[in-house]
């Protein structure tokens, strides 16, 4: 009767990993809807974008099985990726390549979080470095790679924020107290840290998004009259006998406004309740197109009238 009853909990196993959803996650399954799905992408007489469409519907139902969820890619412990986990990867890779396709439309497909779907649909094969796991097999992680860049260049918005940076709550409690907008009387541009002093920065000639090829081509000029040609800096404003004085200090090394690749990410300035302390915050894409993330929280102090970093607790991603 033992025997019995440990064939029969046996078969209620077996019965239960033959689900639905597990009939997705097998690499012999896995196979049949990739080759259905390349099949809908070379579909004769659709658009390029349409057919890639298609292809990634086709591959929709074993998306949603979610087979990875409960499989830590990341744990050191985690044991090498099986035949089963390796198919359902170069899936989610098909799909995001399906997607990139699609993108050509105006209406493609947005996940929930707002970031693209062609780099959401990798998030459980990327590290917070946005770099294919550890243990990814090496052809699969170039192929990986290589559509995580091919997203990033039509990701250049802050809504575009990798959906794995949680991380950055813990470096985000400082300035989340400040206040974003105590508006500067004597310039819209500034933020009154007191009575009399109003800070900010100008981010001149570096505050948008650039080209790749505009890489280390970037110019600047400090006497210039325009802000569009200036090279960024920090602005200290004094306020004394009725007259305004507004000076421009160079960014402090290794800063966000001093990285042509940062600069255009820094967004606002908020000054804490004592009024001694002020931080520049922002986050975005690299600013000539590439797909790291950062976020920005640079906390300054004014010594002798000029600004000073005195922590830096931006993360990059």
């Amino acid at each position: 009767m033992r025997l019995l009853a440990l064939v029969m909990a046996f078969m209620a196993l077996t019965a239960h990993a033959a689900g639905p959803a597990d009939a997705w996650c097998r690499s012999s399954t896995i196979a049949k809807v990739r080759q259905q799905a390349l099949a809908e992408s070379h579909a004769a007489g659709r658009s390029k974008a349409v057919a890639a469409l298609a292809a990634y519907d086709r591959l929709k139902p074993a998306l949603d099985a979610g087979c990875l969820e409960s499989t830590r890619l990341d744990s050191p412990s985690a044991r090498p990726m099986n035949q089963d986990v390796i198919a359902y990867a170069w899936l989610l890779n098909d799909a995001s390549a399906y997607l990139i396709a699609a993108d050509a439309r105006d209406d493609s497909p947005q996940d929930e979080s707002g970031s693209p779907a062609c780099l959401g649909v990798l998030q459980p094969l990327l590290g917070d470095d946005m770099r294919p796991r550890p243990g990814v097999p090496r052809n699969l992680g170039a192929a990986i790679a290589a559509n995580v860049l091919q997203c990033g260049t039509r990701c250049v918005t802050p809504s575009c924020k990798p959906t794995n940076v949680s991380i950055w709550s813990a470096y985000r409690s400082e300035s989340a107290a400040y206040t974003r907008h105590p508006a500067c009387p004597y310039d819209a541009r500034l933020v009154q840290l007191n009575d009399g002093i109003c800070v900010g920065f100008d981010a001149g000639a570096f505050a948008t998004s650039h080209t790749y090829d505009d890489a280390g081509k970037l110019t600047c000029d400090d006497r210039s009259s325009t802000s569009a040609t200036r090279c960024p800096a920090m602005l200290v404003l004094t306020r004394d006998h009725g007259r305004n004085t507004t000076r421009r200090f160079p960014p402090a090394d290794h800063s966000a406004l001093s990285d042509p690749s940062t600069a255009c990410t820094v967004r606002s300035t908020g000054v804490d309740a004592g009024g001694t302390h002020f931080a520049l915050m922002g986050e975005g894409r690299d600013c000539f197109g590439g797909t790291a993330y950062s976020l920005i929280e640079e906390i300054y102090v004014l010594r002798d009238g000029q600004p000073v970093l005195v922590r830096r607790n931006s993360a990059d991603f």
